[in-house]
């Protein structure tokens, strides 16, 4: 019996030198006016209110009066000092503004009932503690129910030791065994050290089995990843306790306890607190519209000051940007639509690292996830919306003219179509949505056209690309007009549809099918195949589409005229890359072996292989290759006072006739034949054509 008492007694000497190293006695457990009192037996703040040093019947591990779990803090039966309140929490829950240590204490914003700054000690002034039902409820409290916690108590629960120390530390606060404080200094560094008690686990390389989402939290407080004001939901301006550039404290929309929900009217999840009117039953902010708003409006004013988020951090947020209609509080919108809630990686945006948003041009600006930084295409050498030449940018109403996505009268985002993962085009003329498409391809090898693509062409790209432009006032910012809809009154329509008119005299085959007899293996080609797949059809030329020469993607292109390859069309003079340049575009359709490598007597391309009409300018050889003769985009007929020359954008269709000095006045010709080289085309029969050209037959000659 002797034995165990010293045993005991020894454990209890072992325990208490262990337990103070210099921080037990300045700790609120151990102070002799404020500390640990659970029994009059034993001085307040003694290491016996806790420790049985005496019973050597005692069978608990470290002579404690219970088992060493959550039921030795807050077991009422057991004797517990943190037992719940009559009304559940303690008196002063939830956390106040007023709670906060003001400006000139040790440390301003940290949420700690006081006075004037002076830390009220005592059982009852823990703002924080929500009462052990709260905590015991998985929904509501994760630390003490998720089975990954890196520290468990008797009983496999989520112990307090997670982040308390009982015997108290170097660390101010709450008897926090890792440093956590107030906003100041948060602006310092890469990662602010003042969360540290928080970020050490929710990084990647946190416990075993945490959650992927709470894994990169850190990340996104962490400026060398993330820089910028905005990681770790940073405040842009000073004021209060904040100073400019500080990182959010964890604190101010979390308690890691749970949440009883403000007004008790419903916990809410992920550990959100409660301290503020409408955090209540926020149960899947994530998803949920009216959820999101009401805990984002917790803090932040709208935008109409009809919902008042108060102050935070002793600085009065101003109401947000009116700009944006979804800012208003009446609007629908979920909040992260436009400032993110991705999580899939260190780098993404949402609450803890939100995208400046609030807009089409802000979310879109950068790469996020699978999306492209869009803004940016519309700076490349081609583009819509800024015309060429112009320094302007797109703009939030721009994106409405061509988006269902957006809206071009008020610039802000349409829920109805937003982030459902399909691009929907808005039909420029009655202003109602395309069949949506999660991605727009063409499929070259195929003859076929996709739905999407005639969709896209003619409800889309045609019908604005006419002579009366975007009729819908749906698809115009304010103040544009049918032929300039978009925010830079330069950026106007060009009339393309007119010119695929299967009535002209030239066209491509976009509206109907080809009027080129040559297309077609015939006596006329020697019956050769003169197109390549797929517009290598037997029968009357087959449809093409804009996407054959065009880029798929219409906001820009680092070619010219938004081109598959790049054709120099827009150079002022040509240059040394055009002709291969124009060869190249052309043969894409038109089977180079024919129209240029081989030479078939009695044809109609026996001269189409002279080096003078494939090679590059210089010595009287062709500098403009196939456009030389074939809607040419250079003036180069030798005639200045006879206007035949250049042939650009017309290369989709014309009506083009030659002028009363030409060669051939009144003639309208086939093929593309004019401008260029060209002084006059005309068709003599059925199988014979004369070209009249200043290169090597300016009094004509027959094809």
């Amino acid at each position: 019996m002797a034995t165990a008492s010293v045993a005991v007694i020894s454990l209890a000497v072992v325990v208490a030198v262990l337990a103070d190293d210099g921080q037990y006695r300045l700790s609120p457990h151990g102070s002799v006016d404020n500390g640990v009192l659970r029994t009059v037996d034993y001085p307040q703040g003694s290491c016996a209110q806790c420790h049985v040093a005496h019973d050597p019947d005692n069978a608990f591990p470290f002579g404690l009066f219970t088992y060493n779990s959550n039921e030795l803090c807050f077991s009422a039966s057991a004797g517990g000092c943190h037992a719940d309140q009559p009304a559940g929490g303690t008196a002063g829950y939830p956390a106040q503004e007023s709670d906060r240590m003001p400006v000139g204490s040790s440390d301003p914003g940290y949420f700690e009932f006081n006075a004037g700054g002076v830390r009220l000690p005592g059982l009852e002034n823990r703002v924080r503690w929500p009462g052990r039902l709260i905590w015991e409820t998985p929904l509501f409290s994760p630390h003490y129910s998720d089975a990954d916690m890196p520290v468990k108590d008797w009983f496999g629960n989520g112990a307090c030791d997670n982040c308390h120390n009982v015997h108290g530390t170097v660390f101010p606060h709450d008897m926090l065994d890792t440093t956590y404080s107030g906003i100041t200094g948060s602006e310092s560094g890469f990662e602010p050290e003042n969360y540290a008690l928080c970020l050490r686990c929710h990084r990647i390389d946190g416990p075993v089995g945490m959650d992927d989402t709470s894994r990169t939290i850190a990340y996104y407080y962490d400026r060398s990843v993330n820089p910028g004001n905005n990681s770790g939901h940073g405040i842009s301006t000073g004021g209060g306790y904040v100073p400019s550039g500080a990182r959010l404290p964890c604190y101010d929309c979390h308690n890691p306890h749970g949440s009883a929900g403000n007004g008790s009217l419903g916990g809410n999840a992920y550990l959100l607190s409660d301290q503020r009117s409408g955090w209540y039953n926020l149960t899947d902010i994530r998803n949920d519209n009216t959820q999101v708003r009401r805990f984002c409006f917790g803090c932040h004013t709208s935008s109409d000051g009809l919902a008042l988020g108060g102050t935070v951090e002793g600085l009065t947020l101003a109401p947000l940007p009116a700009t944006v209609t979804a800012h208003a509080a009446g609007a629908a919108e979920h909040c992260y639509d436009c400032h993110g809630r991705d999580y899939s990686s260190p780098t993404s945006n949402n609450v803890h690292n939100p995208s400046p948003g609030g807009d089409c041009v802000a979310c879109h600006s950068s790469v996020k996830g699978t999306r492209r930084p869009i803004v940016g295409e519309f700076s490349l050498n081609a583009h819509h919306v800024i015309a060429v030449g112009d320094t302007g940018s797109v703009t939030n109403n721009d994106c409405g003219v061509c988006h269902m996505e957006g809206t071009a009268l008020t610039g802000s985002i349409d829920v109805s179509y937003h982030a459902n993962g399909l691009v929907e085009l808005r039909d420029p003329d009655n202003g109602l949505a395309l069949p949506g498409f999660a991605v727009f391809t063409r499929d070259l090898n195929s003859v076929l056209l996709e739905s999407w693509v005639l969709d896209v062409q003619n409800s889309f790209c045609l019908k604005c690309h006419d002579a009366n432009g975007a009729l819908s006032l749906d698809a115009r910012v304010p103040g544009g007009t049918s032929l300039t809809p978009f925010s830079d009154p330069n950026a106007t329509v060009i009339d393309v549809n007119s010119q695929f008119d299967p009535l002209n005299s030239n066209y491509h085959p976009v509206r109907a099918v080809g009027n080129n007899p040559y297309t077609v293996p015939s006596s006329e080609n020697n019956f050769v195949t003169t197109m390549l797949p797929p517009f290598n059809q037997t029968a009357a030329h087959d449809l093409i589409s804009c996407f054959d020469c065009h880029e798929t993607s219409g906001h820009g292109s680092a070619n010219s005229g938004m081109l598959l390859i790049e054709t120099y069309f827009r150079e002022p003079v040509p240059g040394t890359l055009f002709p291969s340049a124009q060869r190249a575009f052309c043969t894409r359709c038109h089977n180079e072996n024919y129209y240029v490598l081989d030479s078939r007597t009695g044809t109609r391309f026996e001269n189409h292989d002279r080096r003078s009409h494939t090679e590059p300018g210089g010595s009287g050889r062709n500098g403009q290759s196939c456009r030389g003769c074939h809607a040419g985009i250079y003036d180069a007929d030798e005639e200045p006072t006879c206007a035949n020359g250049s042939g650009i954008g017309n290369i989709h269709g014309s009506n083009f006739s030659y002028l009363a000095c030409a060669a051939t006045p009144g003639e309208f010709p086939a093929a593309f034949l004019f401008g260029g080289h060209l002084k006059g085309w005309e068709q003599l029969s059925a199988t014979e054509n004369q070209c009249y050209a200043n290169c090597h037959h300016p009094n004509g000659k027959t094809y």
